[in-house]
């Protein structure tokens, strides 16, 4: 077995992958110039996955109940043997010498965990995520209240701090956008802006659902209210996510309402998103009428 010091290890979360996830372990076994423990966790797949990776013994093969891809990646964080943690989902692939790179980076800046740009594939379209205009550097917590920077797949990090911030198994959707969010206030969390990684979105990615968003957001909230209060562009931030899924969603605004109804909820979670939901009807009607008087000028 390598030293702690050289040894990464890399957690493959994958459930009903069989076709497509060899690819990613390829991926993560051709990496150069470091030493890996490919761990691939299987959250409770039916697809036969067991039969390709349970004797292999290039991996150590987790085989679990299903509980969900967080779930699966907690369980490849307590088996993690290195001292670095990097993480790669079953449908995705590194560059070769991506590990080596960004374990120089972190020893070159003292930071703790580095994460980076990657390449996200939605079908033929290829696009840069996020966009070339961001610059290496250090991600502070205020820089991930419009959005999420960060692709899980793209982040290695020091094992004892991976496994302090972990992943929340209660959330159905954002869990890397949270996740990112308490790195980066647990440790420096470094950003560099070339690309290391290829993400393939599929058809059934959680992504392409909005309404699991509504039902996470409250969590995101509250994590970082402090500093979504602190500034207008954190309150503006805060109402452009909720604008951006509701108009996902085929009845609007009105599920926010009814989340800002559940009595599970505490009485000041309920009234804040209450109000923010208020705002942003305003904020709905306002855009609305700025349009339409944008449209009656250009009929002039």
């Amino acid at each position: 077995m390598p030293e702690e010091e050289e040894l990464i290890s890399v957690v493959i979360p994958c459930y009903e992958r069989r076709g497509i996830v060899a690819r990613a372990v390829a991926s993560a076994l051709a990496q150069r110039g470091v030493q890996t423990q490919i761990i691939l966790c299987d959250d409770g797949s039916t697809d036969g996955t067991w039969e390709d990776w349970e004797h292999d013994s290039r991996v150590l093969y987790l085989r679990l109940p299903h509980r969900g891809a967080c779930a699966a990646r907690n369980a490849g964080i307590d088996a993690a043997l290195g001292k670095w943690i990097a993480f790669l989902d079953s449908d995705d692939t590194w560059q070769s010498t991506k590990l080596r790179d960004q374990l120089a980076l972190i020893r070159a800046t003292g930071a703790d965990a580095v994460c980076s740009s990657f390449h996200r594939h939605d079908g033929e379209d290829v696009t840069l995520a996020p966009s070339a205009e961001r610059i290496s550097g250090t991600i502070e917590p205020k820089d991930l209240l419009t959005g999420n920077l960060v692709s899980t797949q793209t982040i290695l990090g020091r094992t004892d701090l991976i496994r302090q911030v972990r992943f929340d198994e209660s959330l159905s959707r954002f869990q890397d956008w949270d996740f990112a969010m308490r790195l980066a206030r647990a440790g420096q969390l470094w950003y560099d802006a070339a690309p290391t990684a290829d993400v393939y979105l599929q058809r059934d990615s959680i992504s392409r659902r909005p309404e699991l968003g509504l039902k996470s957001l409250p969590v995101i909230y509250e994590r970082s209210a402090g500093l979504y209060r602190s500034s207008l562009r954190g309150t503006l931030a805060w109402q452009d996510h909720v604008y951006m899924l509701t108009s996902g969603c085929e009845e609007d605004g009105h599920a926010l309402y009814r989340m800002s109804f559940d009595p599970a909820r505490p009485l000041k979670d309920r009234v804040r998103v209450r109000l923010h939901a208020a705002a942003l009807r305003i904020r709905h009607r306002a855009v609305y009428h700025w349009r339409e008087a944008t449209k009656r000028r250009r009929c002039r």
